[in-house]
């Protein structure tokens, strides 16, 4: 008994090094640059400390089993603790996956769990018999062929390997006679940025050399998929691959990625654009490492969640229990403090390895230096400044405080950090002209996306995609801003044009002046005499309220050309549907904000009818005047705009007010060829939270709606 006793121990044990060593490197292998933050000296650390925990949990129960000479249950025990681990680990997680969502909320996958109990319930008692030898080889089979990819996948990344004490001094010096430095600021809203600057004479005096992209379009709401775009230029990268990983393999196969200037000039680096292999840089601080330490730690929460579900977290309470061993590992700093402030962030547990790169930014300005090179190029993200709001103006971080994160993760709050983002970018611009670079370089500003549509008030900022309560139209809506060559302006430049942050591998590629044939990037070159452009581009986009950020719960959608502004092209897509965001009703119940949610609504039915008519009809619906269902200025009726219903709309809308007055309702004009739809005398309350775009020019203090181009002077 003694014999079978140690094999059941050996069991225990054995699944215990899969559930905190195999499993949490074959879920690393699916997507390692998910996890470029990885420690390898902690995990193996922080392994076999939960491996020996666990292993002396299981084994004695084993030992309880044998006292009470229960030696067969105890044998089934055994293979099922080692089945479980294999089977949930490898293909039917316990836990549904959702993006970004703290394990800890993570929601249970009941499915998965009867599957998993019946299967791994059967194999156990199966081991008693003589398929037990076969269910050994089977679990060999899995794990070889499941762990091999995924170690090999892991080392081919270079993960753990570069560490911020290890400096590499030469990506810290530019050249001094010409630069390409592309400066990515997670997240931060193109229309935010627009608006800033032009309220506020200092960026507008600052960024003076720049010419600022105000209708830019990123072709993802996700970093990755907006990076191959930024990178590789306008495709369908559907059409490459379903996945991130099937991507990069067709771009590798095409060579599209050797033809990157990042692998073309000798002294390029990039620093967080892990999707490509090109040559990272390496910044110097404690503040990183000792991040990265904490957030190697947390990563064994997934396989926990992933084979248990979240009740381990929290029964054993984490955060506080855990903590002990984060006190053990990590060695105080001069920036300790800040780390630890951000490890007890009030808000979202995922975003804390993101903040900390604020102070690798702040180190970056710092240790930028020159030498004599030919060329430089610098590709450089950072994401502090990813949704939530975590920092206010003064760059500071408040997440820490729980009042201030709640109230701030709003619009306004949004607006503080990206102040706080401009002015970085300054510090930035002033180290570049005080070492003298600053005139030799190309300078790109940017973001990858923009933010949640829960974070407006405003239409369209407002509106969400197919249902999903994150991803919607300003997502879409990055920063976009560039700096060329040998550039003094008197004021600062903005450019109407829609633009795409796929047009900036093209570009860069013809300001590199290398012989690589820029022609396999295609786009607009942003710096060129002419921004017009006939070809199609693509949008991915949530298939529905389930999706997430990942590439692979999108699909795409063609937009046949640029003529069309985004939100026309959106809501001439039969993929997407767009709607009004649910947080503003839950957050704001009262009756006003409900009323003009309904107007926005309306303006944009309104105006999809109209589109869909005018394409039939080669002209739009002729008004008697200013018509509403009553007016002051037309025909009062409630076929206000004939023609539309019932083959364009069911009903047409009426505003909610329902007032029997003529200077407060909906009113359409017309003459065939060009329309103006109103909501006249709109509140006041509507009016300081309608985007400035839909406001009438003509009748700034009172209406708002939507009008085609020749309208826009009635």
């Amino acid at each position: 008994m003694k014999a079978n006793l140690l094999s059941d121990i050996f069991y225990c044990f054995l699944a215990s090094v899969l559930a905190f060593f195999v499993i949490p490197i074959f879920m690393i292998g699916q997507d390692p640059n998910d996890y470029q933050f990885i420690n390898f000296v902690v995990f193996f650390k922080v392994g076999i400390f939960f491996s020996v925990l666990l292993g002396v949990f299981f084994s004695l129960i084993c030992v309880l089993l044998h006292f009470a000479k229960l030696y067969k249950i105890s044998k089934v025990y055994s293979y099922f603790v080692l089945l479980w681990v294999v089977f949930v680990g490898l293909f039917m997680p316990v836990s549904v996956s959702t993006g970004m969502v703290d394990p800890g909320s993570s929601p249970i996958d009941t499915f998965n769990i009867i599957v998993s109990i019946l299967v791994v319930g059967c194999l156990s008692v199966a081991g008693l018999t003589a398929a037990g030898k076969y269910i050994q080889v089977f679990i060999l089979v899995v794990l070889l062929t499941s762990i091999v990819p995924a170690a090999n996948s892991v080392y081919l990344s270079g993960i753990g390997i570069w560490r911020a004490d290890e400096v590499n001094q030469t990506s810290m010096f530019l050249s001094k006679k010409k630069n390409i430095l592309v400066l990515n600021f997670d997240g931060l809203p193109g229309s935010i940025v627009t608006d800033l600057i032009k309220e506020n004479e200092r960026y507008s005096e600052e960024f003076k050399d720049f010419l600022v992209f105000n209708n830019a379009v990123t072709q993802s709401p996700a970093t990755s998929a907006s990076m191959f775009g930024e990178l590789f230029g306008v495709h369908d990268y559907k059409s490459k691959g379903e996945t991130r990983k099937d991507v990069m393999k067709a771009l590798k196969a095409e060579g599209l990625i050797d033809k990157l200037i990042l692998n073309q000039v000798p002294d390029s680096y990039q620093h967080g654009y892990s999707y490509v292999s090109a040559k990272r840089m390496s910044i110097p601080s404690s503040a990183i490492t000792t991040q990265q330490v904490l957030d190697t730690i947390d990563v064994f929460r997934y396989p926990i969640v992933r084979l248990w579900t979240r009740l381990p977290l929290a029964v054993i309470n984490w955060d506080k229990h855990i903590g002990v061993l984060r006190a053990y590992i990590v060695k105080p700093d001069e920036n300790f403090e800040l780390v630890s402030r951000i490890n007890k962030s009030r808000g979202t547990k995922w975003d804390r390895k993101y903040n900390s790169s604020i102070v690798l930014f702040n180190s970056l300005v710092e240790n930028f230096s020159v030498a004599d090179k030919d060329f430089s190029v610098r590709f450089m993200h950072f994401p502090f400044t990813h949704f939530p709001v975590d920092f206010d103006e003064n760059c500071s971080y408040r997440s820490d405080d729980e009042a201030w994160h709640e109230s701030n993760q709003n619009e306004e709050g949004l607006k503080a950090q990206t102040k706080c983002g401009l002015n970085l970018f300054s510090d930035f611009l002033q180290k570049l002209k005080s070492l003298g670079v600053y005139n030799n370089s190309i300078i790109v500003f940017k973001s990858d996306h923009g933010e949640p549509a829960t974070y407006f008030t405003r239409y369209p900022n407002n509106l969400t995609i197919n249902g999903n309560k994150l991803w919607g139209y300003n997502r879409y809506r990055p920063t976009l801003m560039i700096k060329d060559f040998e550039v003094d302006n008197a004021e600062i430049t903005f450019k109407p044009e829609l633009v795409l942050l796929n047009d900036l591998a093209v570009t860069l590629c013809l300001k590199s002046d290398l012989k690589t044939g820029c022609d396999y990037f295609p786009g607009v070159d942003l710096l060129g005499e002419s921004l017009e452009s006939d070809e199609p581009y693509f949008l991915y986009v949530v298939k529905d309220a389930d999706s997430d950020f990942r590439y692979d719960s999108h699909v795409s959608v063609k937009i046949l050309s640029r003529e069309l502004n985004l939100l026309e092209a959106m809501n001439e897509s039969k993929l997407i549907n767009l709607s009004v965001s649910e947080k503003i009703e839950m957050s704001e119940s009262n009756g006003q904000n409900i009323s003009f949610n309904k107007r926005l609504s309306d303006i944009n039915i309104v105006k999809n009818a109209l589109s869909a008519f005018y394409e039939t009809n080669k002209r739009y619906p002729v008004s008697a005047g200013w018509d509403g269902v009553y007016s002051n200025w037309g025909a009062s009726r409630p076929d206000y705009i004939k023609g539309l219903v019932p083959n364009y709309l069911e009903a047409l809308p009426v505003d909610p007010r329902q007032s029997k007055s003529g200077g407060k309702n909906y009113l359409y004009y017309s003459d065939g060829k060009d329309f103006k739809f109103l909501v006249h005398g709109a509140p006041s309350y509507d009016l300081t939270r309608v985007d400035k775009s839909s406001i009438d020019p003509q009748r700034s203090d009172r209406a708002y709606g939507v009008w085609s181009e020749g309208g826009e002077k009635w």
